[in-house]
């Protein structure tokens, strides 16, 4: 169980436990696919789990402060110029843009290792604990203003929904990914379904609590985006892959092995419909 905290999520018994990880944003094309990426971190260290603004402008993502903490980062894709959020003696994780707020959502390991879900003030940085008995947290995602699923760490991953002000979430999904994507055209949530090898992406219906099929991942692959156009994209290496209309089958958008991208895991879409970020190895 250790191992899979490792590998899958953001509790850390050791800072070597971090992968040396950077962060590129492309640029999408008439066609939809990507032309050059360009690096947006040049550190050695972790620099993971980019999330965009609801505006497109900004890219806020998880770096590595020191070999015991990370802190929260902000790229300006205007001004290309990156600074920190949050100044905390913790770890946070995921950061994640509140609906309708300057605020950001984040997982955070606290003193005493809890890892629970804060919001963030962009304006003044006050921080909030929003969930107070719920953890521990591993991922996040807001499909209303007010209603979050979470992948929430235990036996297995399992797949929670909370309301806030509430005091217990409402399981409703077991063994997933670490992927949490909202279809803002029909509110459904994607996610990975591990019950099965190869696993999937699956979509639950927030309102009536039914999960459907979506589509089949590459082998040990859960790291998938969902775009702004209802397209599902995920990386194999040094290759990029965006979904065919009917989810059917995955089409190489590019191979980025030339601009010295590979080990693609995370990835994040803008809202606009212009950009995609890619997470790869150092």
């Amino acid at each position: 169980l250790l191992l899979l905290f490792l590998i899958c999520g953001p509790i850390l018994a050791v800072a070597q436990s971090l992968p040396q990880t950077e962060i590129w944003v492309a640029e999408l094309g008439s066609d939809g696919l990507p032309g050059a990426p360009v690096r947006i971190t040049d550190t050695a260290g972790y620099h993971n789990q980019p999330h965009f603004s609801d505006d497109s402008r900004y890219i806020f993502f998880s770096a590595e402060a020191n070999e015991s903490q990370t802190d929260i980062w902000v790229y300006d894709l205007k001004d290309r110029h990156r600074q920190v959020v949050n100044d905390s003696p913790y770890s946070d994780y995921s950061p994640t843009p509140v609906p309708g707020q300057s605020a950001i959502s984040v997982v955070r390991v606290e003193a005493d290792s809890r890892q629970r879900l804060w919001r963030i003030d962009l304006q003044g940085e006050q921080e909030q604990l929003l969930l107070e008995n719920i953890e521990p947290v591993g991922y996040h995602a807001w499909l209303s203003d007010e209603l979050l699923a979470l992948f929430i760490l235990g036996e297995t991953f399992d797949l929670h929904l909370v309301r806030l002000g509430q005091n217990e979430s409402f399981k409703a999904f077991e063994n997933i990914g670490r992927t949490l994507r909202v279809n803002r055209r029909t509110g459904a949530l994607y996610f990975v379904d591990k019950n099965m090898d190869p696993w999937k992406i699956a979509a639950l219906d927030p309102g009536t609590q039914t999960v459907s099929p979506v589509m089949q991942l590459f082998p040990r692959v859960e790291d998938f985006e969902l775009d702004s156009q209802g397209q599902l994209w995920s990386g194999v290496g040094s290759k990029l892959y965006v979904s065919d209309n009917n989810f059917e089958r995955w089409v190489l958008a590019a191979d980025l092995a030339e601009f010295g991208i590979d080990g693609i895991t995370r990835l994040s879409a803008s809202p606009n419909g212009r950009w995609i970020a890619i997470v790869g190895s150092r």
